[in-house]
């Protein structure tokens, strides 16, 4: 009798956790894994980071210093966001050339829908610094 006790209490919590979790998922709630892979994604796709791309691939000083072709690697911080003529951007990431690396790093702000960059940087390993908004070292 009381090992019969035991298995329905058993089954009764079982139920109840399965009802639970099905209601859950049924009002939109959704397990993700990679939530902040998803939240770098999207602040891949903003015209914030994409416009800092493009001044660190479209200088050509900066590629005959680091080497052709200029590639971005691991993202090691991202902070962007944009609501229509106001936004914001910090970023630091991994920068390559066939000769150097070093980090990329952009600290800016959109005001009255153009970017104003307070800095936008490669650091190199030796801590020497390449100013893309002064091109000049």
């Amino acid at each position: 009798m009381k090992r019969n006790k035991i298995i329905l209490l058993g089954a009764v919590i079982l139920l109840v956790l399965l009802l639970t979790a099905a209601g859950a998922r049924l009002a939109g709630f959704r397990y993700r894994p990679d939530i902040q892979g998803q939240l770098v994604a999207d602040m891949m796709q903003s015209n914030a980071y994409k416009s800092a791309l493009v001044r660190l691939t479209e200088n050509p000083a900066l590629a005959d210093r680091i080497g052709k072709p200029v590639k971005t690697g691991k993202i090691l911080n991202l902070e962007a966001w944009e609501n229509d003529s106001s936004g914001a951007i910090r970023l630091a990431q991994e920068v390559t050339g066939s000769r150097r690396s070093g980090i990329f790093q952009v600290d800016g702000v959109m005001d009255g829908g153009q970017w104003q960059y307070r800095e936008c940087r490669v650091i190199f390993p030796d801590l020497t610094e390449w100013d893309l908004l002064k091109q000049t070292e």
